[in-house]
């Protein structure tokens, strides 16, 4: 049998190197080129940047700082009010009047009586001057008139306690009664104030905790259309117990406290943190909040993972840093589907508002 020689060895050698370039070209012409992934879309809105605010809301009620309250201090029916309620009073001036018949009646015996013993001293005078009596009976005469005397003048200095004055200059806050009633000594009548303004909060402990305390800025709106910025001024122990409770004051400006009703309600939002001028984004653009929170920048067509640090939350936004560049847009929707440099095709959402 002959043996294949070198050219044979090449032939063949040349004739499977043909045929594997003829398959690999077949097997080209028959692969399809993969279309690049389609963008995502996605919404998108604007970082902001805003004065965020942690608040907690309390409803408060407006006081005078100074308030008196006015008690009868003898038996008696009111005959007049003098002042309504909102009124400007000045310190003396009546407030209150009262009819006391039980105290005129016994004003006019005790007049009888000083009538009576000074006219009987000056008669025993007289006679003693004569020897008709002795000195002792002028002695005991004068005792009796001095005392008779002295009771006229104190039942004479309690008709003052008719007409009821205003302790300080203010304003009538509050009637405690009306005209024609009966009053019993110690029964309060009318609740006196000074001018100046305090707003008082009933605040639970475990807000304390979470930093409310004199200091405090708070931001005040009453039912009036006033709205201001004031700081606590003083918290209180209100109650004690299973639920203790405090009471927090703050004073009014006293520009606002002219604009002011005691009673009115006010609603309070203590400011326990601030951050201003502070980077902002929709809650709904956070993703992995409570493990690694990032938003997803979106430029160029093309999303970039921001790593943040979380701030203040305030009405559906808050607070990251570092702040992404100005004017940054981050994506609001699809989350699920992003990733680092993803392709995505933006909408902006303009009606997302901080």
């Amino acid at each position: 049998m002959k043996r294949p020689g070198n050219s044979d060895c090449k032939m063949l050698a040349m004739a499977l190197s043909a045929g594997l370039l003829l398959l690999n070209a077949a097997g080209c012409a028959n692969r399809t080129e993969l279309p690049p992934p389609a963008p995502i879309p996605v919404r998108t809105a604007e970082v902001r940047r805003a004065d965020m605010e942690q608040q907690i809301a309390y409803l408060g009620t407006v006081h005078s700082e100074r308030e008196i309250l006015v008690t009868a201090r003898l038996q008696g029916s009111v005959t007049r009010l003098p002042y309504r309620e909102g009124d400007q009073v000045a310190a003396g001036d009546p407030v209150v009047e009262l009819s006391a018949p039980d105290l005129h009646a016994a004003t006019e015996r005790l007049r009888a009586d000083d009538i009576y013993w000074s006219s009987r001293l000056a008669a025993d005078r007289r006679l003693a001057l004569s020897g008709a009596i002795p000195q002792e009976q002028v002695a005991a005469t004068t005792r009796a008139a001095a005392s008779a005397a002295a009771a006229l003048a104190e039942v004479e200095a309690r008709h003052a306690w008719t007409r009821e004055p205003a302790p300080i200059a203010g304003v009538v806050l509050q009637w405690r009664t009306e005209p024609g009633q009966h009053v019993l000594p110690g029964q309060p009548l009318v609740l006196v104030g000074g001018t100046a303004r305090e707003i008082r909060i009933p605040v639970v402990e475990e807000d304390l905790r979470r930093g409310i305390g004199p200091g405090l800025r708070a931001r005040v709106t009453t039912g009036g259309g006033a709205a201001f910025v004031a700081a606590v001024s003083e918290v209180a122990p209100a109650a004690h117990g299973t639920s203790r409770a405090f009471s927090v004051t703050i004073p009014v400006p006293p520009e606002h406290a002219r604009d002011l009703r005691h009673g009115e309600s006010a609603q309070v939002r203590f400011l326990v943190r601030e951050e201003p001028d502070a980077a902002a984004v929709p809650l709904r653009a956070l993703v992995d909040r409570g493990v690694a929170p990032h938003v997803y920048l979106v430029a160029a067509g093309r999303v970039q993972r921001w790593p943040v640090t979380l701030g203040v939350e305030q009405d559906g936004w808050i607070a990251i840093t570092p702040p992404p560049p100005a004017r940054a847009r981050v994506a609001i929707s699809n989350l699920e589907a992003l990733v680092d440099g993803a392709v995505v095709f933006a909408v902006a959402d303009d009606e997302v508002r901080p």
